[in-house]
C-alpha cells in the first residue's frame, strides 16, 4: 500500500471514463479514494490486458467501504483508476 501512496503523489491520476461514471454513480471524490489507499488493504494483483491491475479495499471518508481497481502505467507515469465500487454505505445510494 506504501507503493500505491507514493504513486498517488507522484504520478498524474487518471480517472478512465469507466471510473468517471462509477464515481458519478455512488457520489465519490478524490478525498473518498484517497483515504482508500491511505487506510486500505491490496485485495487482488491481476493483469487482464496488458498494465497489472490492483485492487484495493478500504472505506471513504464517511466510512462507506469502497473498492477500487487500479492499473499502474510505468512509462507514462500514470495511476488509472479503473473504477470503483461501493461494497457497503452509511446512507448513500
Amino acid at each position: 500500500m506504501e507503493q500505491f501512496r507514493k504513486l498517488w503523489k507522484e504520478y498524474t491520476v487518471v480517472l478512465i471514463e469507466h471510473g468517471d461514471e462509477r464515481f458519478e454513480e455512488w457520489g465519490l471524490s478524490d478525498a473518498d479514494i484517497w483515504n482508500v489507499i491511505k487506510h486500505g488493504k491490496l485485495i487482488k494483483v491481476e493483469t487482464p490486458i496488458c498494465l497489472p491491475r490492483y485492487t484495493v479495499r478500504g472505506k471513504s471518508i464517511d466510512g462507506d467501504v469502497v473498492r477500487c481497481a487500479f492499473e499502474v502505467n510505468e512509462s507514462e507515469r500514470e495511476l488509472l483508476i479503473v473504477t470503483v465500487f461501493l461494497e457497503s454505505s452509511r446512507g448513500r445510494k
